[in-house]
């Protein structure tokens, strides 16, 4: 089991206490170093022995069975009460899950009961204020008397309260979970020991049986089995220490990630974008003027600094104003966009086009309006193409005093080759 890992990504590494690798050992919890290190102490001890032969070791193999069977019998004895414990904590994790499902619905049916009553389903009614409508008796919203001065906390505070309780057992559960986790661990390392001890005292019954001219069975199964457990350990210790290895590199990138976060402008737009929204807004809202815009005051109208459309109070101006207003706002907001090139830098092409503009059948006077305005662009280098099917003796009067370059058409301007 791995302990004191961080469980958020942190900008300080190493910390005051290092992460460390924790395996059981009976009822308590060791390092694997502290292990790491035992199991290489009793390696150094035996290679420094050499592997007694049957004979020599008859004596001491007998002390040692019956030390290794009586190991067995406490180990059981330990596994026993560890599964014991499991059960407890499974029992009590079923149970923390039962509570938080019971908490889930009834929040779910206080909530129904807030949006019935929200809609109207009792709204303003003598029983909903606690008065019987039809004798004016008072109401308790309670199946049991009251004491005096004592009421019953509403939906809202009853929903507030169980959600509390939700977050207070999610708690229990987690901590619950790990616990268990835990214990399983134990549960299966001490499994695991009594299938080693019950090997060696195999073992030690072969030796007691075999040649006593044979090296001792015994002595040979502990070298091999101790030389295994210790590179096991040490593989995974490495491995280990590889990994939290990473985790200085990767503090110093968090470390720089928060700080450039911090560094981040509290708002999505720069100043010079601020600065260009103004000076749109407040094109829109001069057009607006010249073209005839009626529906609602210009002053009323701001430019939304997220989806950069026209607003009202919060809302699109399309559900609000008529058709034709719709199109002066769509001819106030083109060539607000081009105006606002001629006085901040943009990505503007320098270039609109218009299709058609008289829509609805705007009036004269404003379609008039729009071609002052738009004549304005070739003084400061900028073009606007307008396609229009006006009469020509009309279109030529909205046209005198203006700058412009008329193309004129005959018949259709897609036309068939022949």
């Amino acid at each position: 089991m791995v302990s004191t890992t961080p469980t958020a990504p942190t900008s300080t590494w190493p910390p005051q206490v290092l992460p460390a690798i924790n395996v059981p050992e009976g009822k308590r919890w060791i390092a694997i170093s502290d292990r790491i290190k035992a199991r290489a102490d009793r390696k150094s001890d035996l290679e420094g022995q050499a592997v007694p032969v049957t004979s020599a070791a008859t004596e001491s193999a007998r002390h040692e069975l019956v030390k290794a069977e009586s190991t067995i019998v406490n180990q059981q004895a330990i596994l026993s009460r560890l599964i014991d414990a499991l059960a407890a904590e499974e029992q009590e994790i079923a149970r923390v899950e039962r509570r938080l499902a019971a908490i889930k619905e009834d929040i779910k049916h206080n909530q129904d009961s807030r949006t019935l009553r929200n809609l109207g389903s009792r709204k303003n009614s003598d029983l909903n204020r606690g008065s019987c409508p039809v004798c004016h008796q008072s109401v308790a919203d309670s199946l049991i008397p009251l004491a005096p001065h004592q009421a019953v906390m509403s939906l809202d505070q009853n929903i507030e309260f169980l959600q509390e309780q939700s977050r207070t057992f999610h708690g229990v559960l987690e901590q619950s979970k790990r616990v268990a986790s835990a214990r399983h661990l134990q549960v299966h390392a001490a499994r695991n020991e009594i299938s080693k001890l019950r090997e060696h005292v195999q073992h030690l019954r072969e030796t007691l049986v075999s040649d006593g001219r044979s090296p001792s069975l015994a002595a040979v199964y502990e070298r091999v089995e101790l030389e295994r457990d210790l590179k096991q350990d040490m593989r995974f210790n490495d491995s280990f220490v590889q990994a939290t290895g990473k985790f200085a590199q990767l503090s110093e990138e968090w470390k720089s990630i928060q700080i450039e976060f911090e560094n981040l402008p509290s708002d999505d737009l720069s100043p010079d974008d601020h600065q260009k929204l103004k000076l749109w807004g407040i094109s829109i809202q001069s057009q607006l003027r010249d073209y005839g815009f009626r529906s609602l005051s210009t002053t009323e109208l701001e430019l939304s600094p997220h989806t950069y459309r026209p607003e009202i109070e919060g809302f699109e101006l399309q559900t609000t104003i008529s058709a034709s207003d719709l199109i002066r706002t769509i001819w106030a907001y083109q060539n607000g966009m081009l105006e606002v090139a001629r006085e901040a830098p943009t990505n503007h092409p320098g270039m609109l086009l218009f299709d058609e503009p008289r829509q609805q059948s705007t009036r004269d006077v404003s379609f008039v309006q729009l071609l002052k305005r738009v004549s304005q662009a070739a003084n400061f280098n900028q073009q606007v193409i307008l396609f229009t099917s006006e009469e020509k003796f009309r279109l030529n009067s909205h046209l005198a005093n203006l700058r412009h370059d008329l193309q004129q058409i005959d018949g259709r301007v897609l036309q068939k080759l022949r």
